[in-house]
């Protein structure tokens, strides 16, 4: 075995998770993408995305993972982990790597999003929430998930579109030609198959109707733009919360944050930038500057 050249960054979210290999001068080298890695929610396949997303990315970068993965200093900012058990879970995991420290994938975006110095960040992907960076200090606002929060998100979105359809059949509101798609696309014709077609889909799986959704509202569907409407109503709170604690600029991040981005308030629009660095470099950079206590978890 060869001592490791390289750092580890992790970026992992309820869609996918990846991994970027960096030299030692925090250059990013190479990448790799497995599945989702929301920790809080299924562990043991948060586990195995994290070891497949670093393998990829070590064969990216021209090295065998076989030879190099023990010797693997691995930083990691994941869905989930700020949440008591699954910290608990991570910190018992008989990882592969050297080392593996964890954060929130929260933490890793705002860091990475500013390269390190006070700002603030808007997550809109398969979740949701805010965070502010001031004088070394992160607050976070939202974030409690797909059954309690994520408002707004790509999750979100998507059950907030079955539940429109659901009640498009009851009468409750007016159908739309959003709705008729959902139900074209997935072959219902009855309430009853459209819960059973989604009753036990992950916040992943609802948010692949996202880009239904914003397309929907695009072409001035009425459930369409009410749905994005609520959707950026609580996004614009919670970006204000963090601005106010930060100031500055506020970074956009996520798979859904630029799709929902013409619908944030014209104040919020004003100040956003796109990210300085990625959420991976910002887990390294967390352990490295930030985080004073025993990272070898």
């Amino acid at each position: 075995m060869h001592q490791s050249p390289f750092l580890i960054g992790v970026d992992g979210g309820g869609t996918k998770c990846k991994a970027t290999v960096f030299d030692a001068d925090l250059n990013p080298v190479a990448d790799g993408v497995a599945g989702p890695a929301n920790v809080s929610r299924e562990i043991q396949v948060a586990q195995q995305s994290i070891v497949e997303s670093i393998e990829l990315a070590l064969q990216r970068a021209g090295v065998d993972p076989a030879d190099l993965v023990p010797n693997l200093p691995v930083y990691a900012g994941l869905a989930g982990a700020n949440i008591a058990s699954a910290s608990g879970a991570l910190s018992a995991w008989h990882h592969p790597f050297k080392s593996f420290a964890f954060t929130s994938d929260l933490y890793s975006a705002v860091i990475g999003a500013h390269a390190g110095k006070d700002g603030s960040v808007l997550i809109v992907g398969t979740g949701s929430c805010a965070a502010s960076l001031h004088a070394n200090k992160i607050q976070q606002f939202g974030g409690y998930g797909f059954l309690l929060g994520d408002k707004g998100s790509g999750a979100w979105l998507g059950k907030a579109l079955v539940s429109y359809a659901l009640n498009s059949i009851d009468g409750v509101v007016p159908e739309s030609d959003l709705t008729c798609q959902l139900f074209d696309n997935y072959e219902c014709n009855s309430a009853e198959m459209l819960v059973d077609a989604f009753n036990q889909r992950s916040p992943a799986l609802f948010a692949q109707l996202a880009p239904m959704v914003i397309e929907a509202a695009q072409q001035k569907d009425p459930i369409g733009l009410t749905i994005v409407n609520e959707a950026c109503d609580y996004l614009n709170i919670i970006a204000d919360h963090a601005l106010q604690r930060s100031g500055g600029s506020l970074a956009l991040v996520g798979g859904v944050a630029n799709a929902i981005r013409p619908w944030l308030s014209p104040a919020i629009q004003a100040v956003c930038c796109s990210p300085k660095e990625s959420p991976e470099w910002g887990a390294l950079y967390y352990f490295q500057h930030i985080y004073h206590g025993d990272s070898d978890v």
